[in-house]
């Protein structure tokens, strides 16, 4: 059963260093900062721990200020891909949840996850995902987590 919520959320500076290279096509995405500050409040989904499963994936969406206006509908995502027809499940803690959904930016690549706006060091994030190890899961299984522009918005 998948989650859907929507809530607006206010950036904190927690700045990613910009680089001269990755110039951002569009602006119409949020900062690293406003996406950095609005894990938490995803994150509290899974305090205390919350079951996920093939079928069950946690997905929140919420709408985000943009570099650029419109605001931007943004998602949160935890899953398990599916490997054959094994059904798979775990459980996900509030610091894994943060630490994790954290690294989808901050390990991401230049050009890839996030941009630079041209004639700045303002930088966007365009989205991403990290697959995870988890212990408990069979033949290789792994927690995704990712973030991205909710399909269908500009």
């Amino acid at each position: 059963m998948a989650i859907t919520t929507t809530t607006h959320a206010h950036p904190l500076n927690h700045p990613l260093h910009a680089r001269a290279e990755g110039s951002c096509s569009t602006t119409h995405l949020p900062t690293e900062s406003t996406y950095l500050s609005t894990i938490p409040l995803f994150c509290r989904h899974f305090s205390p721990p919350a079951k996920i499963s093939t079928s069950s994936p946690v997905t929140l969406t919420y709408t985000l200020p943009s570099y650029s206006s419109p605001d931007v509908n943004w998602v949160y995502k935890i899953s398990i891909p599916r490997k054959g027809d094994n059904e798979a499940s775990t459980e996900v803690n509030e610091g894994d949840c943060v630490a994790r959904m954290g690294e989808v930016l901050t390990e991401g690549k230049l050009g890839g996850a996030y941009c630079v706006v041209d004639g700045t060091e303002d930088v966007l994030f365009k989205g991403g995902s990290a697959d995870v190890a988890w212990g408990g899961l069979v033949n290789g299984g792994v927690v995704r987590f990712e973030s991205y522009r909710r399909k269908g918005d500009l």
